[in-house]
């Protein structure tokens, strides 16, 4: 048998999503670990820990070891964006974030755009939260549902010696009536016993990995992510260079098209330039730093803590209603 039918053709494709699913989670387990690891392991992880015992960390290496968060902190930020647009147009915005390094990684923000109009945001864990200013109100989105395990195929003996029959669950589709709901089914398949007995052991090993739950982590902001693919290309620093009064150090990208200034003493994050495509964005933090948590640090991380008076809403359709109020342009 040198194919499989087109009935367990689209079957395995089901299997192997669900295995590329549970490879993925697998990444993301590791990728926590070396975001909580520390300094150290952040150093590691970018290839940029070339000194021996006793050597003092190079500044590349310093810059990096500064983005790695600390696990029992809230880590708050505040920055102020201006993109240029390639017809001259400017816009700006501010965004403050307070984030849980802890799980269930409780999240807030407040976003302000060229309006002048806020919007507060908050998640925890996989539910997320609108206030609405205007109507003193708190609008909770529904967790997302958990995915449908995949079918379990089951084997018997086959016609012949060295066959089984794989019996799998299928859609049957009406062809002279779409209107019509498709169907569910079973459709038997004789193939190898080797053959079989892979599909069944991989369809095992996709309803555990669909069954395991999803670990919870941390929000990574993509300018973090963008700053630490510059130090880890080979960028090199020079200064000091002033930026808003202030004293700096800066790395510009091997295609110069991204800059990025750091405080010379905390290697906090000062300004992060992109420009392309006949624009730019700016990125100047205001603040970034770490907060112990203590009970009203974590306050900062809660919609309900911060608006105790406002009403709270658990329905789907208020929310998105109230998300397409709030973000009406996406």
């Amino acid at each position: 048998m040198s194919s499989l039918p087109p009935t367990l053709v689209g079957f395995q494709s089901q299997l192997e999503q669900a295995i590329r699913r549970e490879r993925s989670r697998r990444c993301r387990r590791r990728v926590l670990r070396v975001a909580l690891a520390g300094a150290a392991a952040v150093a590691v992880v970018f290839g940029i820990l070339s000194a021996l015992p006793g050597d003092k960390p190079s500044l590349v290496e310093r810059a990096a070891a500064a983005f790695a968060l600390d696990g029992d902190t809230i880590f708050h930020y505040e920055m102020v964006g201006r993109q240029t647009n390639p017809d001259g147009s400017v816009v700006t915005w501010r965004h403050e974030a307070w984030q849980d390094r802890s799980e269930p990684f409780a999240a807030r923000s407040i976003q302000t755009g060229s309006e002048g109009v806020s919007v507060e945001l908050a998640s925890v864990g996989e539910r997320t939260e609108l206030y609405d200013a205007q109507r003193n109100t708190i609008y909770v989105g529904e967790e997302p549902d958990e995915p449908p395990l995949p079918p379990r195929p089951r084997m018997a003996p086959g016609p012949r010696p060295g066959t089984s029959v794989v019996t799998v669950r299928v859609f049957k589709v009406w062809a002279d009536h779409p209107e019509r709901e498709p169907k569910m089914g079973k459709r038997r398949i004789v193939m190898s016993t080797e053959k079989a007995k892979r599909i069944v052991e991989r369809s095992a090993a996709a309803r555990r990995a669909a069954a395991e739950p999803e670990p919870a982590e941390p929000y990574e902001e993509p300018f973090r992510r963008e700053i630490l693919a510059l130090l880890r290309s080979g960028a090199v620093a020079d200064g000091p260079v002033m930026v808003d009064g202030r004293e700096a150090l800066r790395m510009v990208s091997r295609d110069g098209n991204t800059t990025y200034f750091f405080d010379p003493e905390t290697y906090a994050p000062i300004e992060l330039r992109t420009t392309g495509n006949g624009g730019g964005v700016t990125l100047t933090f205001v603040v970034y730093e770490e907060l112990p948590r203590t009970e009203a640090n974590l306050a900062l991380v809660s919609l309900t803590a911060q608006h105790p008076s406002a009403n709270v809403i658990r329905d789907q359709t208020a929310y998105r209603a109230a998300e397409l109020r709030l973000f009406p342009n996406g």
